[in-house]
């Protein structure tokens, strides 16, 4: 045998062996794609890398949820899924020789969104805990202290405790001397003492352009009321009402606010007395006198800050208020 024999046997041999060995080291991948639910996922791409990152071989996921490799070198790889609406699934398996087969479950793709919400003006003024009327609203309010707290009352509940410059028992002043209207429904607070009704605090001005006064006078009498059936005679009633301010500048960014009340109701009884004797008839008249008289110096110190000192004074005389008798 000479020596060109003897090296094409050798070679043959080395094929014959190789053969084997290389058909055993060859392995094939089947990857069943669902999401969560094993519902089947029939759109997307399927790509399998080596362990540098390069990319073997890719497929389509086709019609049915399963997509077959073959013909791929035993050892580490990586699967790469990616479907419309759903998350990247990437996942590093060992594939041995021979077949192998993957299920991949997709998680569904997270969507972020940012919502923003802006209540109308409306709506933001009144919410259930708190608010601020705003200038257009205070310029709304009637002209009168009075009627000025009647409305308050008819927005807010009859309960409402109301503050003029955070103290309680002040007289509402008149409308262009009110800097803000702050309402608090949350009672519950620790800065309340009441509960179950709302608080109002009106803030007044400081600086006045000018003198600014007002006096009502209220009178009335039993001239044109009716006699009641069961009395003898119609019996006088009087009631006098008096209400005055009067508000103006002493210095700049300093006022001063003075208000006075007076009212007076007087009501005439008669009174049917029984005595050993014989009967008896008496009369009596009933008053009731009230006087609230409040004063009030008001300094700008500052943007938005206001320092006050105020002083009220108040009284009430009530005479023969035990007579009775028909009205």
């Amino acid at each position: 045998m000479n020596r060109i024999e003897f090296t094409l046997i050798v070679g043959f041999l080395i094929l014959l062996l190789a053969a084997p060995a290389s058909a055993q080291a060859l392995a094939s991948l089947d990857i069943i794609i669902v999401d969560r639910r094993s519902d089947s996922i029939d759109r997307g791409e399927v790509r399998i890398l080596n362990p540098d990152g390069n990319v073997l071989e890719r497929r389509s996921i086709p019609n049915g949820n399963s997509t077959h490799f073959a013909n791929l070198a035993a050892g580490e790889k990586t699967i790469e899924i990616e479907s419309p609406g759903f998350e990247l699934f990437v996942r590093r398996i060992f594939l041995k020789t021979g077949s192998n087969k993957f299920k991949a479950a997709l998680e569904i793709q997270k969507i972020e969104a940012n919502v923003e919400i802006e209540l109308p003006e409306i709506d933001r003024r009144l919410r259930a805990l708190s608010g601020i009327l705003s200038r257009e609203e205070i310029d709304s309010l009637p002209d009168d202290p009075r009627e000025i707290k009647k409305e308050l009352k008819r927005r807010f509940g009859n309960d409402i405790s109301i503050r003029i410059d955070g103290f309680a028992g002040g007289q509402i002043p008149p409308k262009n001397l009110i800097r803000s209207i702050q309402v608090n429904s949350s009672s519950f607070d620790a800065e309340f003492h009441a509960l179950g009704s709302a608080n109002v605090n009106v803030n007044t001005k400081a600086s006045i352009p000018g003198m600014l006064g007002m006096v009502t006078v209220k009178y009335g009498n039993s001239a044109l009321n009716a006699r009641n059936a069961l009395a003898r005679e119609k019996l006088p009633k009087e009631d006098i009402d008096f209400t005055g301010f009067l508000t103006g500048p002493i210095a700049k960014g300093a006022s001063f606010l003075a208000s006075y009340n007076k009212s007076s109701r007087s009501q005439k009884h008669n009174i049917l007395a029984r005595t050993e004797l014989a009967p008896e008839s008496l009369s009596g008249v009933s008053k009731t006198n009230n006087r609230n008289f409040s004063g009030t110096f008001s300094r700008d110190i500052g943007e938005g800050h206001t320092i006050r000192v105020s002083y009220q004074s108040s009284a009430s005389k009530i005479t023969n208020a035990g007579v009775g008798g028909l009205r």
